[in-house]
């Protein structure tokens, strides 16, 4: 895998993966994407999205 990328889900629906990547910053992120995802051709297209806050249990983590 990839650095930075804690989980890969194969999806059903409009969305074929999801690719669950840990960055430091929003600029680390968008280098990411730029470089392993947007770069390839075997990538149509890429939708970001940001975690605020993760709750597990109803409690945050």
């Amino acid at each position: 895998m990839l650095p930075g990328v804690l989980n890969v889900y194969f999806l059903a629906g409009s969305v074929d993966f999801l690719i669950h990547v840990a960055a430091a910053t929003t600029d680390e992120l968008r280098d990411f994407v730029a470089t392993h995802l947007s770069a390839s051709k075997e990538f149509a297209s890429t939708e970001t999205s940001l975690i605020f806050e993760h709750l597990r249990g109803g409690h945050p983590v």
